[in-house]
């Protein structure tokens, strides 16, 4: 048995005058081992994580763990597998396995968790149940993202194993951080405190003695207020500064040098040293040098220096964990009609929920009634309100300004819009670009360096001036010490994502971020993209002689009801410029006054059922690029392209008899701008002029991306005369009109094959876009942001407004200036300071200062990327 002063476990002391606790634990290739323990919770949790071959994580840990629960059972995890509230707090991926039904993924706060071995630990436990299928646990952020099968495993099953082990754990609520962030800040202030008022004493003695107090003294009065300097450098000392020592403890156990080393080792070494020089020497204040004044303000500037960076890092991480903050957990339900409040955990997708002027909407989903304006500053940084009625999407975060409205719900908890895009703040707050990778490698390297030069300093000082050789290498371990290294590039990530998700910009690849510094080439969609992608038809031409001969009744009405059922089936923006404002058109044929129906324009669009009957039209399917096509009367009729319209083959004897003068398929169009064009039995009947206009802000952001030195093209799917114009008047390179998705996507891959050095941005409305995002570098979606996870771009742009692209651009090139700099100013700090502090010139408290100050320059260099635009 392993006899120890200290809790094998938690390191708690073993009780008194009680029997011994024992855990028994069975190693591999070992004899039965047996350690002793302070309670029946440790007992559990030693036996439970060496019988599941887990116990290498005594070997690695880099602090004594938790002490757990006597009694642990899962009665209180049962909540948690409530469907509701499981749905609310976790979101469903599909499986890599067809065969296997689609896994659950949630995010978990995780207590106790002090670094790498825990959180292997965690990983080898949970990994060993069935129906776990990935955990990863990230040490920063005291976070645990699990992938399980929830109907082999319930979520309850976990979180009791994890509270097994010494870590209990909820699902990851925004709170959690807000609560740690101050809890932390608490002890910062008490920290502070105490290393203030106690360096205050101790530095009126040091003053005293600096400027002569004490030069007509005995030798033992001078003795005795050394002593008095020991006592008040205590607290400081033990107390104020046993972070720093911690922090040395577990890097050094995990056999990694951090920034905390050297600032024990500065402390710690030189408390300790004037420590026995007082022991030594007694009450002879004559004899020995003694450092607790610079001991006490070393830690108290230090101290300072790190609050002021713990408050700037927690600015930024505050500005992306609040995404929720305001999220309320109760909505008013419709029950039969009436109010009932309600826990959105247990609201269903389909409720029906009424919200109330100046109410935060806690779900995304469809307005059914009412009309209200709405402010989503929190999704899009627009803090106008927008105008929203009946059909359009409202969505978490977002609040009710003016109108009661009542909502159908499509998406709670983490399946919501502001929950995906906390997700991308996360993924993109963990990407670690080249130069992190690069300060990471040298970091560890820096510190072994500083130390071995530390002691260099102090062994050559000890030849030149002994009593000057122990401060000397103090000043060489502050001074150097590499903290702003650290602080370079996750400073500058965490701000510059915060500030590009308050303007509507989501990053779902970080690396596409850093690719952006290197784009060579630019392609855009046109419509929706470069224009609003809201059509309205210009002009219209009905061949009526055709319609007439193939005996459609009331002349073009009833083609015209046809056009607008069909046109629902599509969700090209064109469709939507036929509605029923078609009937109130008037058209440019030459008998236009006898093509009008009997029936008004307004009973027409009232009664479209008594026109025609729509279950007389099926087989409805869009053809992508070409347009849409369905069944009528069994016959097919088309609406799209010409080249879709007039490729049909007449279909019947009745179509044969049709003059072929006036309606042979390869005529000249009446409109020489149409765009859309309609054929039954494979005879055009309408052609339209549909037009888009374009973004006020198009032509600025073109012309920032040629300034730019970047390639612009056009690939649109329209073939018309519009297409053309439009790449004119924004004076583009090179544009490809008429190009499918699969022809877009071989171009791309052109230009890519062209030259290594070749980027290509491809930036379209995500609609029908899969081919050319999948094959350009970089791919970024114009959308409002109800549809995220649709899209299969990189980057989304929730306002679908152009000038995102050029903060994107800017922001980017930022950002790396932003890491150069402060890579740049760290390195150069610490090779500048560090022969000067060998020689000699630098006191320990000029040193602190020297090195704060680099810590708190990065860091306030990071924050301005907190106003990029």
């Amino acid at each position: 048995m392993s006899k120890t002063a200290a809790c094998y476990h938690c390191g708690n002391d073993l009780p008194l005058n009680q029997t011994p606790i024992i855990a028994d634990v069975y190693q591999p290739n070992k004899d039965e081992a047996h350690y002793e323990v302070c309670c029946l919770g440790c007992k559990s949790v030693t036996e439970h994580i060496y019988n599941n071959g887990l116990g290498t994580y005594y070997q690695f840990r880099s602090d004594m763990a938790s002490k757990p629960e006597d009694d642990i059972t899962d009665e209180r995890y049962l909540v948690f597998d409530d469907i509701g509230f499981l749905e609310q707090i976790s979101s469903e991926v599909p499986s890599k396995d067809p065969n296997t039904p689609n896994l659950r993924k949630v995010i978990l706060s995780v207590d106790n968790i002090h670094c790498a071995a825990c959180a292997w630990l965690i990983e080898q436990s949970l990994l060993v149940l069935t129906g776990i299928e990935k955990v990863n646990v990230n040490t920063i952020n005291q976070r645990a993202e699990i992938y399980w099968d929830n109907s082999q495993l319930t979520l309850s099953a976990i979180l009791t194993r994890l509270s097994a082990i010494g870590y209990p754990s909820s699902p990851f609520n925004v709170t959690d951080t807000e609560n740690k962030i101050k809890r932390q800040e608490k002890q910062y202030i008490k920290r502070l405190g105490v290393a203030g008022l106690f360096t205050m004493q101790v530095m009126m003695l040091a003053f005293a003695m600096y400027f002569g107090a004490f030069t007509n003294m005995e030798s033992y009065q001078v003795g005795y207020f050394k002593w008095l300097s020991l006592l008040l450098s205590v607290p400081v000392v033990f107390y104020s500064a046993l972070p720093f020592l911690f922090g040395c403890y577990y890097s050094l156990k995990a056999k990694r040098l951090n920034m905390d080393v050297p600032v024990a080792f500065a402390i710690y070494g030189a408390f300790f040293v004037s420590f026995y020089q007082l022991l030594i020497n007694g009450l002879d204040g004559d004899k020995g040098e003694v450092f607790f004044e610079s001991i006490s303000m070393f830690t108290f500037l230090l101290l300072i220096g790190k609050y002021l960076e713990f408050k700037a890092k927690s600015k930024a991480i505050l500005s992306n964990a609040n995404l929720n903050k305001n999220i309320p957990i109760t909505v008013n339900k419709l029950v039969n009609g009436e109010p009932v409040v309600e826990l959105v955990k247990n609201i269903n997708l389909g409720d029906l929920v009424l919200i109330k002027p100046g109410q935060n909407i806690a779900i995304d989903g469809v307005i059914v009634d009412g009309i209200t304006s709405v402010n989503e500053s929190v999704l899009n940084g627009e803090f106008e309100p927008i105008r929203k009625g009946l059909g359009d999407s409202v969505l978490a975060g977002s609040i009710n300004t003016d109108g009661v409205i009542t909502v159908e719900v499509n998406a709670i908890g983490e399946q919501t819009t502001l929950s995906k895009i906390g997700h991308l703040q996360e993924e993109f707050s963990r990407h670690k670009p080249i130069y992190t990778q690069f300060a990471d490698k040298i970091a560890h390297w820096f510190v072994f360096s500083q130390l071995i030069l530390a002691v260099l300093t102090y062994v050559i000082w000890m030849f030149v001036e002994p009593t000057d050789a122990l401060w000397v290498s103090l000043s060489v371990l502050v001074a150097t010490c590499p903290c702003a290294l650290s602080l370079a590039t996750p400073t500058a990530y965490t701000c510059v994502i915060s500030a590009l998700n308050k303007q509507g910009i989501l990053i779902k690849d970080p690396q596409a971020f850093d690719k952006l510094n290197h784009l060579t080439h630019v392609c855009f969609d046109k419509t929706g993209t470069l224009t609003k992608g809201k059509f309205e038809i210009q002009q219209a031409f009905y061949y009526q002689a055709d319609i007439a001969k193939l005996g459609l009744a009331m002349n073009s009405d009833l083609l015209k009801s046809i056009i607008i059922q069909l046109q629902k089936h599509s969700e090209h923006p064109i469709a939507h410029a036929f509605d029923n404002k078609l009937f109130e058109l008037k058209s440019s044929d030459d008998d236009a006054v006898s093509s009008q129906s009997e029936m008004s324009a307004e009973n027409a669009a009232e009664n479209v059922d008594v026109l025609f009957n729509p279950a007389d039209l099926t087989e409805i399917s869009a053809v992508i690029g070409s347009g849409i096509q369905g069944q009528y009367l069994g016959h097919t009729i088309k609406i799209g392209s010409a080249e879709f319209c007039q490729n049909g083959a007449l279909t019947d004897n009745t179509a044969n008899t049709i003059n072929k003068t006036s309606s042979n398929i390869s005529r000249k169009q009446q409109l020489s701008n149409a765009n859309v064009f309609v054929s039954y039995q494979g005879i055009v009947l309408a052609e339209y002029y549909v037009s888009d206009q374009l973004k006020p802000e198009s032509i600025q952001v073109l012309q920032h991306l040629k300034q730019n030195q970047m390639h612009l093209t056009m690939l649109t799917g329209d073939s018309s005369e519009q297409a053309s114009s439009l790449a004119t008047k924004l004076e583009l390179e090179s544009y490809k009109t008429g190009f499918s998705p699969d022809q877009k996507a071989q171009y791309v891959k052109d230009i890519q094959q062209e030259s290594k050095t070749n980027l290509v941005l491809m930036v379209g409305d995500g609609i029908n876009d899969s081919p050319v995002f999948a094959a350009a570098d970089i791919s970024i979606a114009m959308g409002d942001g109800a549809d995220v996870t649709k899209y299969a771009a990189d980057i989304i742009i929730l306002k679908g407004n152009l000038n995102a692209i050029t903060s994107l651009v800017n922001a980017a090139k930022q950002t790396r200036k932003t890491i150069k700099s402060n890579l740049y100013w760290s390195l150069i700090y610490n090779l500048v300071i560090l022969p000067v502090a060998m020689f000699g010139l630098v006191a320990p408290y000029i040193a602190v200062i020297g090195m704060s100050a680099s810590s708190i320059l990065v860091v306030t260099n990071s924050l301005r990327l907190l106003k990029v635009k």
